[in-house]
């Protein structure tokens, strides 16, 4: 669970504590419609730039748009006096934000790593690619193809990887208190 707090000063602070349960809920529901309505937008822009940051990006591959798949499932959930609830059900988002230790394979020994875009996204179990096998180079373990007389190398296989946490899976700090608080101050202004 991902708890956010929003610092509030001054005259706000007075203003929030005097409002009754029914408007407190009101102000809660609009904290977690701003909120979603943020992360949202966070996410659209990270699914642009993550095409031109990353490295399939950078080699001009297809990019499966992981963050428009989190942003898709975003949602505003509810809200009581003291709590707005949003959901994020995308389960490669967990990973996103706090990283994988020890990533094993979850069938077969090995997991594979696309190092050819013509096999990105497919499973070396589907046969993307007639003729695959195992090729040791280095102390590493490829599967390849030979196309002609030409070796290609499609995938690496590991038998576990580290994914690092992403630092800017969420939004910043600054730009989301900045907002909430804003949504606050014009909540309390129109009451």
């Amino acid at each position: 669970m991902l708890t956010l707090k929003i610092q509030l000063s001054g005259e706000d602070v007075d203003r929030l504590e005097s409002l009754d349960d029914a408007i407190r809920h009101s102000l809660m529901a609009r904290i977690g419609r701003s909120f979603e309505s943020h992360l949202r937008e966070h996410f659209r822009v990270r699914n642009m730039t993550s095409n031109s940051t990353s490295k399939r990006g950078r080699k001009g591959w297809f990019q499966f748009g992981i963050w428009n798949q989190i942003r898709q499932t975003t949602a505003y959930v509810g809200a009581t006096e003291k709590r707005a609830t949003i959901s994020i059900s995308e389960p490669a988002f967990r990973t996103k934000l706090y990283g994988s230790q020890n990533m094993k394979a979850r069938r077969g020994r090995y997991l594979a790593i696309p190092m050819n875009e013509r096999v990105y996204g497919k499973m070396p179990r589907g046969n993307p690619v007639p003729g695959l096998f195992p090729v040791r180079l280095h102390g590493k373990l490829y599967l390849g193809a030979t196309e002609g007389d030409a070796l290609t190398l499609y995938y690496r296989l590991a038998r576990s990887v580290t994914i690092p946490a992403d630092k800017d899976a969420l939004p910043s700090d600054e730009s989301t208190q900045t907002i909430l608080s804003q949504t606050v101050k014009d909540f309390l202004d129109k009451q």
